[in-house]
């Protein structure tokens, strides 16, 4: 588990790097940052400036859409964000949570663009037919998997080689500042 500084050294590598590099890390690392990683992710999005940055961290925050209130709270907030990207992806976090409660939400948003609507309604039917793939669904996306975190246990042989592959070799400036951050990239105690 990250401490609090971890957490927060990490989320300030990743918003100040590429999407890919932004995408792997937290892959990686961010499951690593235990349940309060929504109030991290909502602190980080409030304070950024790039809509690409903010939608990305509220796309770390998908995985906990189904049981943490404070995500789907950051997913309402973000439906009035000025950005077209930034919104979509809380529609996008919306049709994970398959929440019933969050329906009243997605019915009565305006959307203020004229596709945003379409991506509403794929965000209710979602929610409603408990099935998120309905959210990419007809889409070149179809079939798609959603972003999740890695499922490798940190120190597992694989674990290692993922840490190897897509930071060491894919985001190499970045292991100085992350082995200040984490001690180790590979997590190693």
């Amino acid at each position: 588990m990250l401490t609090d500084s971890q957490i927060r050294g990490l989320l300030d590598v990743m918003v100040g790097t590429t999407p890919l590099k932004r995408d792997n890390l937290g892959h990686l690392y961010l499951a690593q940052a235990g349940t309060d990683l929504p109030r991290y992710l909502a602190e980080y999005f409030e304070r950024e400036k790039r809509a690409e940055v903010r939608a990305d961290l509220l796309g770390f925050a998908g995985p906990f859409a189904a049981s943490d209130d404070r995500v789907l709270e950051l997913a309402s907030h973000a439906l009035s964000d000025r950005s077209v990207k930034v919104r979509r992806k809380a529609l996008w976090v919306f049709a994970r949570s398959g929440e019933r409660a969050a329906l009243p939400v997605l019915q009565s948003w305006r959307p203020p663009d004229e596709d945003g609507a379409e991506y509403q309604e794929r965000a209710i039917k979602a929610i409603e037919l408990q099935d998120v793939q309905e959210w990419v669904r007809g889409t070149p996306y179809s079939g798609v998997i959603l972003w999740e975190f890695s499922r490798e246990q940190v120190g597992s042989e694989a674990f290692n080689a993922s840490v190897d592959r897509y930071i060491k070799r894919f985001a190499a400036d970045l292991v100085p500042e992350l082995e200040r951050i984490l001690g180790n990239i590979h997590l190693a105690r």
